[in-house]
């Protein structure tokens, strides 16, 4: 089976989970660059807090990524809303066009701040990172990162506008797998 046909049998595996019983929360983004678009499905498993999340990256000269994980999710800020941080586990496999195919377990998280007195802006991001001991196959680190500004069109549906990169090392230096600006919507249901 071709790593094409792995990721797709992967997110529908990762969406139908989410469509169980217990995910009575979810949230679907999707954006594009000059170059890239990126799926991202996070959807609750539990109600203390446990997500999981499928996200796949597609660059149309640098490869594809596929992320399954989970995170937990919660809030940062002792009670106030405006700040919700989760961190957690993701595993990556990656078929970088010219450096090679690898898989990661890498961990991370992400953080989230809406605008009290203006709660239709935020600001958030995100890092995961495997190293050498968690990196397989052609793969020997990974690296991402990724920061945004939202704005929320209606209580269920925002825009944002972010900047991302995506780096993994096959050993001969960094090989960048997706970076620069991108502008996305996300809705929540």
């Amino acid at each position: 089976m071709t790593l094409g046909r792995s990721m797709l049998a992967a997110l529908a595996l990762g969406l139908a989970s989410g469509m169980t019983p217990t995910a009575q929360a979810a949230q679907l983004d999707f954006d594009l660059s000059d170059k890239a678009a990126r799926f991202d499905y996070l959807f609750k498993l539990t109600d203390t807090g446990l997500s999981g999340n499928v996200n796949l990256l597609h660059h149309e000269d640098d490869g594809d990524l596929l992320a399954l994980g989970v995170v937990l999710v919660g809030d940062a800020a002792e009670g106030k809303e405006p700040l919700t941080a989760g961190l957690g586990l993701r595993a990556i496999i990656i078929d970088a066009n010219v450096a090679g195919d690898g898989t990661g377990l890498a961990i991370g998280g992400f953080v989230r701040y809406v605008f009290p007195d203006f709660n239709r802006f935020a600001l958030g991001g995100d890092a995961y990172i495997a190293p050498s001991v968690t990196s397989f196959g052609d793969l020997n680190r990974y690296f991402e990162y990724s920061l945004r500004g939202e704005y929320r069109l209606t209580k269920n549906a925002g825009m944002y506008l972010g900047v991302r990169e995506v780096q993994g090392d096959f050993g001969f230096g960094n090989t960048t797998i997706d970076d620069g600006l991108f502008v996305g919507i996300s809705l929540e249901f």
